[in-house]
């Protein structure tokens, strides 16, 4: 059976899945099954080193976030100022590849396409 993803984003956020088919809500996998499920969720950006020198290391954006989100839940991201809030939800919509980590996403698995 073929499903939308449908997002709209505005003063709240929600996220609705249709069957195609019919129009009607779809129950994938059932109320025990996460809608989303965020294991082990990794960032790190590379430090360039000069013409010479070693790469000095790596930023940790996001290190080992993990979560589940179930039907009729609501997820709220907050946090400090530069703590990775933004590099999550971007991770989370697959706008940027992981350095580690997994995404899925009604059962299956989620990621970046780029």
């Amino acid at each position: 059976m073929a499903h939308r993803l449908h997002a709209k984003f505005n003063n709240t956020s929600t996220v609705h899945l249709d069957d195609e088919n019919t129009g009607t809500d779809a129950d994938v996998g059932g109320p025990a099954q996460p809608l989303l499920s965020v294991r082990g969720l990794t960032k790190h950006y590379a430090l360039k080193g000069g013409l010479l020198t070693r790469s000095p290391g790596s930023v940790q954006a996001v290190t080992g976030v993990d979560f589940e989100l179930r039907k009729g839940e609501t997820l709220g991201i907050v946090g400090e100022s530069g703590c990775g809030k933004s590099t999550t939800s971007r991770l989370i919509m697959a706008l940027m590849r992981p350095t580690a980590g997994e995404i899925v996403l009604t059962g299956s698995p989620s990621g970046y396409r780029g």
